[in-house]
């Protein structure tokens, strides 16, 4: 039994937040969007998914259900690698820390997307901290085993 939308299976339908644009309809004001980017470079496989769908802004936020469905991925695990992928590319996919989260792009609205990226920021941030926080006892059980007492150096790290 289906109860979850994203448990539905993939279809023409499915894929586009609730209120998202189609491909014959208006392109979403992705001028202002292409704007953003001061390099001038394209936007990648996801970014250009998400343009589509409309996914401007957390409220118009596409599930990596949604996502894995339209670009075709077998696993969320493999829609994550491309967004990590496009990410280390400079793609300014935003995505939301809790749980129901998916992957959008800042609003059109300055001021919006400023608080966008600023919670998305946060939210990495406390991620990367917390696993730097848990290689704390490794790190002192090596010194230990190397029969160092100080201090591991930079390089070690």
């Amino acid at each position: 039994m289906i109860n979850n939308v994203n448990d539905r299976p993939c279809d023409a339908t499915h894929g586009r937040p609730s209120g998202a644009k189609t491909h014959g309809e208006a392109i979403y004001n992705s001028e202002k969007y292409y704007n953003m980017f001061a390099d001038g470079r394209q936007p990648d496989l996801t970014e250009s998914l998400l343009m589509q769908m409309g996914a401007f802004g957390e409220e118009n936020k596409a599930s990596a259900e949604q996502v894995k469905c339209q670009l075709g991925l077998s696993t969320i695990r493999a829609v994550q690698a491309q967004v990590s992928s496009e990410r280390l590319k400079d793609a300014l996919i935003l995505s939301t820390g809790r749980a129901g989260g998916g992957y959008f792009l800042p609003s059109l609205n300055p001021e919006q997307a400023q608080r966008e990226m600023l919670e998305h920021k946060r939210c990495l941030r406390a991620r990367a901290l917390n696993t730097l926080a848990v290689l704390r006892p490794v790190n002192k059980a090596l010194r230990v085993v190397r029969g160092q007492l100080g201090p591991m150096s930079d390089s070690e790290d």
